[in-house]
This record gives C-alpha cells, structure tokens and sequence, in this order.
C-alpha cells in the first residue's frame, strides 16, 4: 500500500520551524537526488519537521495516516527563513519526501497520486483540487503533479487558507514525493520562488 500521502505530508510541511546552518545545495548519491535553495531559505532540522504536528489540529485518523504509516521522516525540507519574533503562521516551504508504492509500481504517477490523496480524504481532512493529479513530465522523467487548497488549524484554534503544489516521481520501486506550501495570500509570490527551486532539482 501507499504509505505517504503529499496532502498529509502538506499540512506538516506548513508551519513555522527552527533551522539549521547548511549549505546550500543537498544531495542524496543513493537516491540520485540533489536540490539547492535560495540564499534566503534554510534547510530543516528532522526534529522541526516532527514537532509540527504539536502545531496542527488534526483529526486522530488523519495523524495516524500522517505519522504512523510513514516509514521514514522527509528526505529534506526547506522554509523561507523568518524572524524569530514573527508572528507563527504558515510560511512557505518545499519537502521531498521518498515513499514506497508497494502494489503500485508501474502504474501511471497521476494513479498513484490519486490514490495517497483519496487515503488522506477518508482521514478526515478535506481538500480542493485546483488541478487534479495529471501525468507530467519533471526534467524528462514520467510523473504527476497536482495542485490543491485546503484550511489547516494551528493548536490555536486559528484556521489558515493553504495552497499546495504537489510532484510525485516514480523511480524504481518506490517514489519521490515533492510538496511545496504556502498561505493563499502569499502563493503566488511563493510560486515563484518555488519555480527557481525546481529547476535546482537534478535526477541521476
């Protein structure tokens, strides 16, 4: 079964967290992976990105569909780095994530991220598509993207309107899952932003 949902792992990926001092570029040599950020961007710690749930009112279902089935934590995450004085709130954010797709190998991308966002539906977390998934080439390789909106809480109580921009990757066996996040008010600046930080993005 599909054991990461991009929906799921959005709702994580947006959210104020701590950074630490990196260089600009990550690769991964086992995975073929690399990806660089913007000067004002920063890499996350793999404790900042758990503790974000502690910020998030999500459904128990939906954490359990989160946290429980994933079998590793992101592969990386970067954020536009913020004052530590501002006031939290979500601030736009890319993660890779690599996921097993077990049954689903050599299926079409735009089925197998169907099918991680019809799992995270029946969590309990409701979802707009603004492009549902569709088959897409990244960089000359077979894949999927989709675009959606959705409300996230914060343990506050506050609700935010999110936009996320989602690329699913098969590779061999499993998939790289690429979500980037951001408030609706400032999506399209962020979209911008994140164009630059897909085109770092190199498979090998």
């Amino acid at each position: 079964m599909f054991k990461h949902s991009i929906l799921g792992a959005a709702l994580c990926w947006a959210a104020l967290t701590t950074a630490i001092a990196s260089d600009d570029s990550f690769t991964d040599e086992q995975l073929g992976f690399s990806i660089s950020k913007p000067a004002a961007w920063v890499f996350l710690e793999e404790e900042d990105v758990q503790s974000r749930s502690e910020r998030l009112q999500l459904s128990e279902a939906a954490q359990r569909a989160l946290f429980l089935q994933r079998p590793r934590m992101p592969l990386v995450s970067i954020a536009q780095q913020v004052d530590s004085d501002a006031t939290q709130g979500i601030v736009p954010s890319v993660t890779v994530v690599r996921a097993e797709i077990g049954g689903y190998d050599g299926f079409p991308a735009s089925i197998v991220m169907t099918h991680s966002h019809a799992k995270w539906r029946v969590a309990g977390q409701p979802f707009k598509y603004l492009t549902a998934p569709r088959d897409k080439s990244f960089h000359g390789h077979p894949a999927a993207y989709s675009e959606m909106s959705l409300i996230v809480r914060d343990a506050s109580g506050r609700d935010f309107d999110v936009r996320t921009r989602n690329w699913l990757i098969p590779r061999q066996g499993y998939a790289l899952m690429i979500g980037m996040s951001a408030s609706e008010d400032e999506a399209e600046e962020a979209d911008e932003v994140f164009d630059e930080i897909l085109e770092t993005i190199e498979l090998f």
